[in-house]
């Protein structure tokens, strides 16, 4: 993660804003604390809204293009 936050600020002058869900692997406090160092602000999305979650939205049309083309794990 360190590589690709340094590919967008890489002089670490812009300061930059992430979001996440709600995860347990992004509630971690050192996670969030190496974070908060090089950027200037990170958001939650709220709990149970996984329409905000981008993630969520490209399984939904995975699921839905899987099941067009009745593909199944055998």
């Amino acid at each position: 993660i360190w590589d690709y936050i340094n590919e967008l600020s890489p002089d670490q002058r812009r300061k930059l804003i992430i979001v996440l869900d709600n995860h347990s692997t992004h509630k971690d406090p050192q996670f969030l604390r190496s974070l908060e160092q090089k950027i200037a602000r990170i958001l939650f999305i709220p709990e149970y809204n996984a329409y905000l979650n981008f993630i969520e939205f490209i399984f939904g049309l995975l699921k839905k293009s899987l099941l067009k083309a009745d593909i199944r794990s055998k």
